[in-house]
This record gives C-alpha cells, structure tokens and sequence, in this order.
C-alpha cells in the first residue's frame, strides 16, 4: 500500500494490533519507522521535509509523539486507509 502526501496534510490509517513497519521513499533513499500498537491505539509519524532550491530531503520527524499529534490535529486528511 501507498499514500501519496502534499505539505500539512494527513494520511490516516487503520491497522490491526502489532508491529508495523513504514517506509519513506524520497529520491533513491529509503527511510523506516516501526510503530508498536495495541487494539484501539492512535499513534502518529510525521515526516520532516527541507526543500531548497538546488536540493530537498524528507525523513521521519524526530520530535516526540504529542507534539506530532498536535500537528495532525492541525493537518488536512488526504486519505483515509484501512490496511487488511
């Protein structure tokens, strides 16, 4: 599965308890977050971006869980997805 995001807008998804793995793929470089969850959690992952005009990256955010739950309650919802 993939989701395609824009600047301060949310992807959304719906996953069964467990380990999960995500990946961020941006020009050639793969980036992985794993997210640890029970029945009924709400976990978040933001992904960073600096963009300049001769280069831009993107990596998972480093600030802590609430204050990346602050920002998606902030963000647009672009998709909303349940992994089956």
């Amino acid at each position: 599965m993939a989701a395609e995001t824009l600047p301060n807008t949310m992807v959304r998804f719906k996953l069964k308890p467990g380990t999960h793995t995500f990946t961020l793929d941006f020009e050639g470089e793969r980036q992985v977050a794993t997210v640890d969850g029970k029945a009924g959690d709400l976990r978040f992952l933001r992904i960073d971006g600096t963009v300049w005009a001769w280069k831009s990256t993107f990596v998972w955010a480093t600030d802590g869980e609430d204050a990346i739950r602050d920002r998606a309650y902030k963000a647009r919802l672009v998709s909303d997805l349940t992994v089956r």
